[in-house]
């Protein structure tokens, strides 16, 4: 325990020393042995690329991954109160920094859903699943599905079948031990009106989840044995 804590306060006070308050946090040190980026590892790429290329310039590209990280967060804020101009700033953004692609993509898919462009968000979406099942991420299989069929969000159109394939593959993914998983894919079936395949998957759900999250399931599930037999 004296060793983990010593480890600890020594990362605390690097993390520090560098101007760094958050995680994660990655730090790239160049062949001199000089630190030549520190931030977030989701803006690696550029200083990766150009370091490799010896192209690298730490004031030049600390300043350009800083602006960066500002119209991130303009984006965010868009996409909670103006969904349009947010798509909009995040094709300006893939303009100026294409090193930077990936980091926005699923902000994308937000954004055009959001402002109801639903062929562009669908064929956004599709990419973002194709990636997802080549790195066989199940969470993030999830997510994309989620975001289509979220009850809350009443999207007034909704790609069941991309949704159906990102979850469908998720679950294959997870070997069906992942309740949330598991409930995505129920509420695919549900919307599609196949109740049969809906609660057999809700039951494999409550099934793999314990706590709070076993409870809400099985309200769920109750939720589409009432819309079966009806």
């Amino acid at each position: 325990g004296y060793t983990c804590n010593k480890k600890a306060l020594a990362s605390e006070a690097f993390m520090k020393a560098a101007g760094q308050n958050g995680i994660p946090c990655s730090f790239v040190v160049d062949g001199t042995g000089k630190i030549a980026y520190i931030g977030h590892p989701m803006f690696l790429d550029m200083p990766m690329e150009q370091l490799a290329t010896g192209t690298w310039d730490i004031q030049k590209g600390n300043a350009a991954i800083a602006d960066a990280q500002t119209r991130m967060s303009d984006i965010y804020k868009a996409i909670a109160t103006e969904p349009k101009s947010a798509a909009a700033k995040i094709t300006e953004f893939e303009t100026k920094y294409p090193a930077f692609v990936s980091v926005v993509a699923s902000l994308k898919f937000d954004a055009l859903l959001s402002a109801g462009d639903f062929p562009a968000a669908y064929a956004c979406g599709g990419k973002l699943v194709d990636e997802a099942i080549a790195h066989k991420n199940s969470a993030e299989l999830n997510s994309l599905a989620w975001k289509i069929v979220d009850p809350d969000a009443k999207w007034a159109k909704l790609d069941l079948d991309l949704a159906f394939r990102a979850a469908e593959k998720g679950v294959a993914l997870t070997q069906e031990k992942d309740g949330a998983v598991l409930d995505t894919l129920a509420r695919v079936y549900f919307l599609k009106g196949d109740n049969k395949k809906a609660i057999d998957c809700e039951t494999k759900a409550v099934a793999a989840s314990t706590g709070k999250m076993k409870e809400s399931l099985e309200k769920t599930l109750a939720e589409y044995k009432a819309k079966a037999s009806q």
